[in-house]
């Protein structure tokens, strides 16, 4: 009776060894899972952070683009309002000297009558 309750307690200790081993190769397999996970969550963070600065680049490269653009606009358009007011300048003064022109032929034309 001896040899078969020791029999029984091999086996059951047997048992547990293997289940034991089962529990060892489950928390394994989970934690190689759990790695390879991290791994691939800090690739992407790395990934995510790399196109974070591409995309910061760019954006200040867009901005500089704008405001090279924005000033050359108001360049020009600084350069057309004074070539304007130049032209409205000259039309004054030629208007004027139209009159002037106007006055003196009429003056001349009652001197020649006069004499």
């Amino acid at each position: 009776a001896k040899a078969a309750d020791l029999e029984r307690a091999l086996a059951r200790s047997k048992q547990a060894e293997d289940g034991l081993r089962r529990e060892a190769a489950e928390r394994r397999t989970a934690t190689e899972k759990l790695q390879r996970a991290a791994s691939a969550a800090r690739a992407a963070s790395q990934l995510a952070k790399e196109n974070l600065r591409s995309a910061l680049v760019d954006s200040e490269a867009a901005t500089e683009h704008w405001r090279t653009r924005a000033a050359a606009s108001e360049g020009t358009a600084i350069a057309a309002a004074a070539r304007a007011a130049r032209e409205e300048e000259a039309d004054a003064a030629s208007h004027g000297v139209e009159e002037e022109l106007r006055s003196a032929l009429a003056t001349s034309g009652a001197a020649t009558e006069h004499w």
